[in-house]
This record gives C-alpha cells, structure tokens and sequence, in this order.
C-alpha cells in the first residue's frame, strides 16, 4: 500500500452504486465490515491525531474529537433537507474517483492533471 492509498478508504465502496458492483457483492456485509473498521480506529485516530496537532497547539489538539457512526448518523438525521446531495466540489470530485476507479483499464479514465501519462 503506498503510504497515501488509505487517504481513498473513505471513498471506496460501501457506497459504490450497484451498477458497478459484481452482481454477487455482499454489500450488507461490506457496509457492515466498514463501519465496524470506522467505530475502532476512531478512538485511536483521534489520540494520534491530537498528538500531532498537540506538537505545533496543544490548545487545539484539545478541542479535536471524532465521531462514531451513530453520531454521524443522528448529525445527518438533523440536517434534514438541509444535507448533502452531491453537489459540493468535493462529493463531485469522490464521485468522478468512484467512476474512473471502476472503469475498466484505459475505458476513456479521465486523465489526472498535472501528473503525465504512463
């Protein structure tokens, strides 16, 4: 794994639309498996990350906090209407990931900028 390669965990499946899936993909069990991985490393992210932040202000490594998957459930429970609906740059920018990585080799991938072809 390249060190930056876990940077892409969030975006992977389990929410790949289905038509990109293999007919046969356990995806109640992935989702399943994904938020168990996501509860157990938060604890543990949260503590590393605020001893990084802690070397450069210790004030703001206090305040940082982590959210398990019932939180953010029940926070995008109260935004309502009002959440997300694919139309940041950033849910576009995962999205055109999710499809160029399930593309298959060479089918038309839009080329990244800034970095050559192979």
């Amino acid at each position: 794994m390249h060190h930056a390669d876990w940077r892409h965990f969030p975006e992977t499946d389990p929410d790949m639309p289905a038509e990109l899936l293999p007919p046969d993909w356990p995806r109640e069990h992935a989702q399943r498996v994904f938020v168990q991985i996501y509860d157990r490393l938060g604890p543990l992210a949260e503590l590393r990350f605020r001893e990084i932040l802690a070397r450069t202000d210790p004030g703001l490594a206090a305040l940082a906090r982590h959210h398990d998957s019932a939180t953010v459930a029940a926070l995008f429970a109260e935004l309502g209407e009002r959440r997300p609906r694919g139309d940041t740059p950033f849910e576009r920018a995962a999205e055109a990931r999710r499809l160029a990585e399930a593309a298959p080799a060479g089918a038309g991938r839009p080329r990244r900028r800034g970095r050559p072809r192979e």
